[in-house]
């Protein structure tokens, strides 16, 4: 839930690297899937190219969400999912650390 991702950024100090902090609604009928939660994400953030975007996450929901938006997906092994998961739901890149996901954002 984006209340939740609030106050984890805000606590550990991150909050403020982030223009926009998007997540799903504490009332889980609206935004339910995470397709829905990615294109809200985008429309607050201003994104109309989906060109110009990436999705980093650690599950299938990310990388199918991304994927139902026309946005790339990196999926990452530091998470829930593993690299069978994300070959089978078409992860457009795998990065097993932060320094393969560096390597690939830069």
């Amino acid at each position: 839930p984006e209340a939740f991702a609030v106050k984890i950024l805000e606590h550990f100090g991150l909050a403020q690297y982030f223009s926009v902090i998007c997540g799903a609604p504490m009332d889980e009928r609206a935004h339910s899937t995470k397709a829905l939660v990615i294109a809200d994400a985008l429309a607050r953030a201003g994104i109309s190219d989906a060109s110009q975007a990436i999705m980093v996450g650690d599950r299938l929901h990310d990388v199918e969400g991304a994927h139902e938006n026309g946005i790339a997906a990196i999926g990452v092994l530091y998470g829930y999912g593993d690299r069978a998961e994300h070959i089978a739901c078409g992860a457009d890149h795998i990065a097993e650390n932060l320094q393969e996901l560096k390597a690939l954002l830069l």
